[in-house]
Order: structure tokens, then sequence, then C-alpha cells
């Protein structure tokens, strides 16, 4: 019995594999990125345009942890009140958020132009 049980299972594995393998080579082989403002992608990029296209997109996405954090230290700040060293580290925060906006906008603009 337990040899039979063997080969109806190694049986169903090959046909189960065998099976949905077609669908696997039924995939298609584009990646479609998503639209970035500025950078779209040609039909044919090269490398310089991927790496200006991930730029832009991790530009992006710094921009906006550095508002988050600035407006998290805005709500640190306006929740502090009557704790000097609170006050203090939202301060911080909210002259970091700056700092780092202004070093995303330099870094951008050296790139660009």
């Amino acid at each position: 019995m337990n040899k039979k049980v063997k080969k109806y299972k190694l049986i169903f594995l090959v046909s189960f594999l065998l099976f949905f393998a077609v669908f696997v080579f039924a995939q298609d082989l584009e990646v479609t990125y998503p639209t970035i403002p500025g950078a779209p992608l040609p039909a044919e990029p090269t490398l310089p345009e991927y790496i200006k296209y991930i730029y832009n997109f991790a530009l992006i996405i710094a921009g906006l942890i550095a508002f988050f954090s600035l407006i998290y230290g805005g709500f640190r700040y306006m929740f502090s009140v009557g704790q000097p060293a609170a006050m203090s580290d939202a301060k911080d925060q909210i002259t970091a958020g700056i700092v780092g906006l202004m070093i995303l906008l330099g870094s951008y603009l050296f790139l660009v132009a």
C-alpha cells in the first residue's frame, strides 16, 4: 500500500509541475516601470537612463521622508509645551528636516544644471 501511495504522489507531482510550467512560460518578458515625472523611460533604455530614473525615484522618496520628518517635528514641538528637553529635540528634528531638504535640492540642482 505504501508503494502505491508513493507512486500516485509522484505521478501527481510530475503532472502538476508539467501542467503549471505552461503558465510560467506564458508570462511577459517586459517589466513595466511606474512613470516618474521628468524621467520617462524610452522604449530601449540604456544604463545612464536607468541610473537617472533610479536617482529621480530615490530623490522623490527621500524628499517625502524629509517632508514628513519636518511635519512630525512640528507636531512634536506643538505637543511638548512646557518640556524644554522635548522642545529642543523637536527643534533639532525640524532643523534636520530642513537641512535634508536643502541637501536634496542642492544635489538635484548640482546634477541637473
